[in-house]
């Protein structure tokens, strides 16, 4: 028994199949949602208007002036500070004064409560520092910030926003001016501070020369002259300790070189000499000279070789020479400047020691509470000084922020904005929808595809029958929907094998799948080909020949099952050559319960030797044991399936209701497929526009006459002469 396996791993053209398969549902949502955001917006969003003002600002203690190229100037932009004006703007400090000049608290209690509850200065100072009602924004690369406001008054917005940038700039100056005054204060008092330390020094001083009797104009000229003459022997004796150093070093690098690196070394140091230059090039030359004789052929004892390798020798002893010398005189240049620095060495110690003996130590005291007083009197100038600028700079700096433009009342409303809510609700309704349209999906168990009858059946589909087909005799005759049906009848022929049988029952597993449309056209395909039919309406239950053929529900099949005795007499001929049919009677409620396997073989026999093929009109294989019975007496049982309408689980069951019975199920008809929504299904829709198109020498035929109502008498049994076999 076959069983329902699970669908392999999905693919693109999978979702893409969920998707066209869903269209409606997608585009019935979609339209919704995306009207819903539109109406809401629209009619139930409160419309809320806007108001700018632009205000520059700059950082503190910078000028107003701009400087173009200089990036620390207070125009340039910094996004530290200027996310720290931010939060002084939507502080409490310049936001509490606000609420109070325009009175707020007693407005929005009114606006947004009706007066039934007054709001608090927390409340409404939360509620206006709120994206709803407050965005602070910098221009990026300058120094201004637009101080947006919003509400649902058109002139309460710049009120709001012109309110706050007044108060952030009488705060910014109040707060400029406090720590300027605060700064000069301090100056002051220090200046106070240090005037009294400069007091107290030259007290000092004065103290000191009265205790110890000193005479200043006795010892200044003198005391003088010896500190610049100490001061400038120093000063040389500092210059000769470096040159010493330097003539020491350039020595101890020079005396242990090659002659050959000395002479490499000294043009570098400045110490280049023309004789050993001269003799360097010479001995160069007559080396290059040699090697020209050597690499012409001449040997080591050719004359002129011997004469060019004598030459180079004594050219080298000649460099030798020159070189010992020049090392001779940088050592004796050493020498000279380290006797010139011992000499200024004595000269300076010889004053610093005619200083300490000319200046009693009762001087010391009072030479260095001179130098203390001129010390203090240098910082005290130095703090007049800053106090002189500062106040210079408090006078002249300029406002620390200007309004550049002010805010006006906006016509038309910013919020909520229009094609944003609805790109809003249209990405939230393709996603709805995409998610219900897949969810949908994934709850529905019904058959989908032919793999789908295939895997649940393990039976093959006989044909696909398009969605909206309706009965061939109220069709035109070329329709394109016949094309199925004759597929249908040629699988069913060739379904036949050896085993032959010309009976045929069509069932489904619940109602409403088409069973009663398919046998029928089947019917219709079959007589149309020349083969002698005859249809037999056995579903008492719910009789439907009548109504497709438009006949009155005359004696028929419930008459028959009454009254026994042959079943010719309840034949009825059709409108439609080679069809005949059984109708299903005037009391079928009443005779279904004599339905039973005995009538149903009896009724076969007689007509499968009266017509080619035989078909019967069985009601749904589950809940009504008719289809069992009918099932197992007739050669083939074809099983309806209506494209996604019942869960797989039903045509399961049908089939096992088949199969319990030792029924031949032939195989599926797939119903009422929407041909436009799967690619599996092109090739079963190409039929239509095929047969659409006019025939060429000719226009199609556009309609068929109309079959009348009255048709005539059935044949009589065995007059067809027709073989029995389908």
């Amino acid at each position: 028994m076959a069983t329902y396996e699970s669908p392999e791993s999905l693919h693109f053209k999978d979702y893409w199949q969920v998707f066209r398969s869903r269209l409606g549902i997608v585009l019935t949502l979609f339209v919704i949602i995306l009207a819903t955001g539109y109406v809401w917006t629209a009619y139930f969003v409160t419309k809320q208007y806007g108001g700018t003002t632009a205000i520059r600002i700059l950082r503190v203690g910078q000028e107003k002036d701009i400087h173009v190229f200089d990036p620390n100037d207070g125009q340039y932009f910094d996004p530290i500070f200027f996310e720290s004006e931010k939060e002084t703007l939507e502080s409490k400090t310049v936001l509490y004064p606000v609420i109070k000049s325009l009175d707020l608290q007693k407005v929005w209690s009114e606006r947004y409560y009706n007066g039934a509850h007054e709001m608090n200065v927390d409340e409404v100072y939360l509620l206006l520092k709120s994206p709803r009602h407050l965005s602070i924004e910098p221009r990026r690369g300058s120094n201004i910030l637009d101080i947006t406001a919003y509400s649902e008054d058109t002139n309460e917005a710049p009120r709001i926003a012109n309110a706050i940038a007044a108060e952030y700039i009488s705060y910014r100056t109040s707060t400029e001016e406090s720590k300027s005054t605060r700064g000069l204060d301090s100056l002051q008092d220090q200046i106070k501070q240090q005037q009294a330390v400069v007091d107290a020094a030259k007290k000092n001083i004065e103290d000191i020369r009265l205790r110890d009797h000193i005479d200043i104009s006795a010892t200044e000229t003198n005391d003088t002259q010896l500190d610049d003459e100490l001061q400038r022997k120093e000063q040389m004796l500092d210059e000769q300790r470096s040159d010493t150093v330097a003539r020491q070093v350039r020595f101890d690098s020079l005396k242990n070189l090659t002659t050959e690196q000395l002479i490499d070394t000294l043009p570098a140091l400045g110490l280049d000499d023309a004789n050993i230059s001269e003799i360097r090039q010479q001995q160069l030359q007559a080396q290059s000279n040699m090697e020209s004789l050597l690499k012409s052929g001449y040997g080591a004892d050719h004359p002129r070789v011997q004469s060019l390798q004598a030459s180079i020798s004594k050219l080298g002893d000649q460099l030798s020479q020159l070189a010992d010398g020049k090392r001779k005189a940088l050592e004796i240049d050493l020498a000279v400047s380290t006797e010139k620095l011992n000499l200024l060495q004595k000269d300076v110690d010889g004053l610093r020691e005619q200083v300490r003996s000319e200046r009693s130590e009762k001087m010391t005291p009072y030479l260095d509470a001179v130098k203390e007083a001129d010390r203090q009197q240098l910082l005290l100038d130095q703090l007049n000084i800053r106090y002189k600028q500062e106040s210079v700079d408090t006078g002249v700096q300029g406002d620390p922020a200007q309004i550049i433009s002010q805010a006006e009342p906006w016509p038309d409303p910013v919020k909520p904005v229009m094609w944003k809510n609805l790109l809003f609700s249209g990405i939230i309704g393709v996603i709805l929808s995409l998610s219900v349209a897949f969810f949908i999906e994934y709850l529905d168990t019904s058959v989908k595809t032919l793999t789908d009858v295939e895997k649940t059946l393990g039976a093959p589909v006989l044909t696909i029958v398009p969605k909206g087909t309706k009965t061939l005799n109220k069709e035109t005759e070329d329709s394109p929907h016949a094309e199925s049906y004759r597929i249908l009848r040629a699988r069913i022929d060739l379904q036949a094998g050896a085993n032959g049988g010309n009976s045929i029952t069509i069932l489904s597993g619940g109602p409403g799948e088409g069973k009663s449309t398919t046998l029928f056209n089947l019917g219709f395909v079959c007589a149309q080909s020349g083969q002698s039919t005859v249809i037999i309406d056995a579903d008492l239950r719910r009789p439907s020949l009548h109504t497709i053929l438009g006949l009155p529900l005359s004696t028929g099949l419930s008459d028959f099952l009454e009254a026994g005795g042959s079943i010719a007499p309840y034949l009825r001929a059709t409108a439609i050559p080679n069809l005949h049919v059984v109708l299903a009677g005037t009391r079928p409620a009443e005779a279904k319960s004599l339905f039973n396997s005995e009538a149903v073989r009896k009724i076969l026999d007689e007509l499968k030797q009266m017509y080619q093929v035989v078909l019967i009109d069985s009601p749904p294989a589950l809940g009504v044991s008719d289809a069992s019975v009918i099932s197992h007496e007739v050669d083939k049982t074809v099983l309806v399936i209506q494209h996604r309408r019942y869960p797989r689980e039903v045509s399961l069951r049908a089939k096992r209701a088949i199969e319990d019975v030792q029924g031949n199920l032939i195989g599926v008809v797939l119903n009422n497929v929407a041909l436009n929504t799967h690619e599996g299904y092109y090739y079963y829709g190409a039929y239509a526009d095929y047969y659409n198109k006019p025939q060429k020498g000719g226009a199609a035929r556009r309609g068929r006459p109309k079959i009348p109502t009255a048709a005539p008498d059935a044949p009589s049994p065995g007059t067809n002469g027709h073989s029995d076999e389908f």
